[in-house]
């Protein structure tokens, strides 16, 4: 219980050391007080943000950004916020641009507050502009005029202050995605790569690694990145070792990356150490020599340093989710889900002093294992595991998202219960591990403290809202027209089964499921691709190729629209323009007239995977024997003259 009458009391003390600890307290107290509490600290809030003393009102700014959520009128906490980005000392300046920062999605008048913030940009003080920067890498997706806010915040990348710099590539970073010219803001920030300043190059490092998936230059990118991890600087490796992860899936030339990350798995700095072996477990599935890259894992784990073992066994946890779900039967998965628990419960344990994802992700695949390994106290063993994973996170500023993460997992575990074959649990175990490494990227993202922890962008887990609503509904829409569009058609029965699970997306309650039937969708949409056998496959077939690179739920389902939309036209064109016919004898002479009794198929009507191959298997007759040809083409044609009697 909080006993405020003592906080309200400090906060009217003489002494300014003291209302300082006070304005802190309110800032931290100030969700869990009653209605009546919260009056009071707010009109005690208010009075702190004019204080006389200037490290008062830089707590107070402090302050606001803790309550401003929680307040009723958060207009009057805007205006008091944006007040202070006037005051005349540049301490509470700079501390108001990192309040604008956390709290401007909570600001009433956004389009004033992007004003102000965009106004200390130009800061006579380092240290404001420095925060300006930060703020504006964090605020730039909600600012009224991104182009002129894209604008100031490139050119905080030529600052003549370093630290101004560095912050300023770490925003773009943040931000890249929202930044107007993505040319430009690819050209300054790689020039910041040059820098001569270690700080600043620290901070390329941490942006490229962000923002890697959306630079225009990407071999020019490379090779910065390439140069910043044989940097001199050890701080500068740490964060290029981190930047390798979430870059490693673009690089086009693997090889080569693969033997970069080989040199920094024996650099001599653990930290280095750290952020390769998280790597390998990411990059697992693009690299040749995957013997090589366990045997580098495994010696890492008797380094004998804990940040080095405990991120190695963590990798090695998730290689062997991966190969779980690429085993060949439900034995073999089995057997890979238990040496990942194996090795998630080594990191667990050896991790004593800062955050590890295998202590969210230990709970996470143990709950999934016991539903698919049909345990007989599997109710009991999901709630304790579920119950540990909401200890895992009870700690992270993501608090309440990372809650929801595992409800969401909770929901999903239910329907699992429901699987039966190795291609289900496959496909559901996919979902699963790349909601738990979502999940995990949002456990780290407050993990500043750690030495070489990168700033890397973290997505927020996807949230069925409103918006997502709208386009599950114009998928819905589009599965049904395709349905009715592509009937009496070679992809009729394809055509029913995209309908049937666009029309339960939005009976979907949760990420991880709507994951799932996004991943079934694709997987019948590839069947329609896989048909076309020897044809053009067209537009709709190669944005398909391109949904499936995408990394995040929310990115998949705008391109799955346009697929929808061309794949019935890529459909059509075939039938209209692919003349090529197979004719079949089937049967004796007609009557006793000696006319021999043919049917004449067009190929596009039987179209699978193998056909060109079985079309070569049988050479250039005219007419060809039912009886002579490849079992599945004779299949098809058989299911064919079928189709064409039931028609008459």
């Amino acid at each position: 219980m909080v006993d405020y009458a003592n906080i309200h009391r400090t906060a009217k003390n003489d002494d300014a050391e003291k209302r300082e600890i006070a304005v802190y307290q309110i800032g931290n107290l100030f969700q869990i007080l009653s209605e009546k509490e919260r009056e009071q600290a707010w009109n005690d809030l208010l009075a702190l943000t004019k204080d006389e003393d200037s490290s008062v009102r830089r707590g107070a700014a402090y302050a606001l950004v803790r309550a401003i959520k929680y307040m009723t009128d958060k207009e009057q906490a805007s205006k008091d916020l944006l007040k202070l980005t006037k005051d005349e000392d540049s301490n509470v300046r700079r501390g108001a641009a990192d309040a604008l920062g956390q709290a401007f999605q909570y600001m009433t008048d956004k389009e004033q507050a992007s004003n102000d913030l965009l106004a200390l940009t130009k800061d006579e003080d380092s240290s404001v502009r420095s925060g300006a920067a930060d703020a504006l890498g964090r605020t730039l997706q909600y600012m009224t005029d991104k182009e002129q806010a894209s604008n100031d915040l490139l050119a905080l990348t030529k600052d003549k202050d370093s630290f101004v710099r560095m912050d300023a590539a770490f925003a773009l970073g943040t931000a890249f995605q929202y930044v107007i010219d993505k040319a430009q803001a690819t050209k300054e920030l790689l020039k910041l790569a040059k820098d001569e300043n270690s700080s600043v190059r620290m901070g390329v490092a941490g942006a490229l690694g962000m923002a890697f998936q959306y630079v225009t230059d990407k071999k020019h990118a490379v090779n910065e990145l390439l140069e910043l991890i044989n940097d001199e600087d050890d701080e500068v490796r740490r964060y290029a070792a981190g930047a390798f992860e979430p870059a490693f899936q673009y690089i086009t030339d693997k090889e080569q990356a693969w033997k970069e990350l080989l040199k920094l798995i024996k650099d001599e700095d653990s930290w280095v150490q750290m952020g390769a072996a998280y790597t390998l477990g990411t990059a697992f599935q693009y690299i040749s020599d995957k013997k090589q890259a366990t045997k580098e894992l495994l010696e890492l784990t008797e380094d004998g340093v804990s940040v080095v073992s405990v991120s190695a066994n963590y990798s090695l946890g998730k290689i062997s989710i991966y190969k779980a779900t690429e085993a060949e039967s439900e034995d073999g998965l089995k057997d890979e889900m238990a040496k990942a628990i194996g090795y998630f419960e080594k990191s667990s344990q050896e991790s004593k002093f800062y955050f590890n994802p295998a202590k969210f992700c230990l709970p996470f695949y143990r709950s999934y294992n016991a539903v698919i390994s049909r345990q007989e106290n599997a109710k009991e063993e999901i709630e304790r595991n579920l119950e540990e994973a909401k200890q895992a996170v009870g700690g992270s500023e993501c608090k309440e998202i990372l809650l929801e993460a595992v409800e969401n997992l909770a929901n999903a575990l239910q329907e699992a219960q429901k699987l039966r074959g190795l291609d289900e649990i496959q496909a559901d175990l996919n979902a699963y591990r790349r909601y738990c490494d979502r999940t995990v990227k949002l456990l780290n993202e407050t993990e500043d403290k750690a030495p070489g922890a990168t700033k890397l962008i973290r997505k927020g887990l996807p949230i069925i809202d409103e918006r997502i609503k709208g386009i599950l509904a114009e998928i819905q829409e589009k599965t049904k027209a395709l349905c009715i569009e592509i009937k009496d058609s070679p992809f009729e029965d394809i055509g029913k089964e995209v309908n049937k699970i666009g029309q339960n997306l939005l009976r979907v309650r949760d990420p991880i499921g709507l994951e799932k039937s996004v991943n079934n969708l694709e997987i019948v949409l590839s069947d329609i691709c896989n048909r076309m056998a020897g044809i053009e496959k067209g537009e709709a077939c190669e944005l398909l190729e391109r949904e499936k690179n995408e990394q995040y739920i929310e990115d998949k389902l705008p391109l799955m629209i346009m697929i929808l939309s061309k794949v019935t036209s890529q459909i059509d064109k075939q039938k209209y323009e692919i003349r090529e016919e197979l004719v079949i004898s089937v049967g004796g002479t007609l009557f006793g007239t000696g006319v021999q009794h043919n049917i004449t198929i067009p190929l596009q009507e039987i179209a699978y995977d193998d056909l060109k191959n079985d079309l070569k298997t049988i050479g250039n007759k005219d007419v060809f024997n039912l009886a002579t040809l490849p079992p599945k083409l004779a299949e098809k044609v058989i299911q064919y003259i079928d189709k064409i009697k039931g028609k008459r």
